[in-house]
């Protein structure tokens, strides 16, 4: 019996740009990677924007005023410029559709408006996209599930691989790899974010804000298989900074 050849596929994704948070040295090295590898399939793990002004609980505080058409213009430039053929929608993202679903007819007015233009820029990138859902989100490719992240914990990739099996995510704004303690094993990636930490002051109080940094999951993918390295970078607070790709 001849051999099976299996196809292998360039992949590369990112995520956590976080809208008006975010790092434009961290996007720019991404994005020039990017033509240089030239990937088949190309994931953001979401979070495009921040939605701020959107957070349950903002009302009576400054996150309130926080404005939203920067963030959402953020957001926008950045899905235009990265292409992605596939994105999941994070935690900030889901903030819209909890005011599309209000009692308030104007509210819900603004954000169905706000819901079409995002979704107008998906339909001209072609890309598929997977709703915030723990089952739903997931992308499968080379035997690894794709998708935005649920759990937040200092162990939280290693539990997302221990639910899910092998993964890669954003979420936790940590780049890095965890082995599943499970038999036959498994590991999950996170990705880490492209957004600027020095900008997000309502974490700063949180020790695990200084293990936030950029990263991107890249490499080859078969129908079974995968080829996959994690390339990260402390953030530079808009200062050049040292991605060191192959390409």
């Amino acid at each position: 019996m001849p051999a099976v050849v299996q196809k292998w596929r360039r992949i590369m994704s990112v995520g956590c740009n976080h809208g008006a948070y975010a790092c434009q040295t961290a996007q720019d090295n991404i994005l020039a990677f990017r033509e240089r590898f030239n990937p088949e399939i190309v994931i953001d793990h979401g979070d495009v924007r921040d939605f701020t002004a959107f957070r349950t609980g903002a009302k009576g505080t400054s996150d309130e005023s926080a404005d939203v058409d920067v963030d959402f213009d953020a957001g926008s430039d950045w899905l235009k410029r990265y292409r992605p053929t596939h994105r999941i929608e994070g935690n900030h993202d889901h903030r819209i559709y909890k005011l599309v679903g209000t009692n308030n007819a104007v509210i819900s007015y603004a954000a169905s408006r706000v819901l079409n233009s995002i979704r107008e820029i998906d339909r001209e990138n072609g890309t598929v996209v997977n709703p915030y859902h723990p089952v739903k989100q997931w992308f499968e490719f080379g035997g690894y599930k794709w998708g935005h992240g649920i759990y937040y914990n200092e162990q939280a990739l290693r539990d997302h691989a221990e639910n899910y099996g092998n993964c890669v995510i954003a979420h936790l704004h940590k780049p890095g790899i965890a082995q599943a303690r499970r038999h036959g094993g498994a590991v999950g990636y996170c990705v880490g974010m492209t957004a600027n930490k020095h900008k997000m002051e309502y974490a700063f109080n949180h020790r695990s804000w200084h293990a936030w940094a950029h990263g991107c999951v890249w490499g080859e993918v078969s129908d079974t298989s995968a080829a996959l390295n994690l390339t990260q970078c402390e953030c530079g607070d808009g200062e050049p900074e040292e991605w060191r790709f192959p390409l």
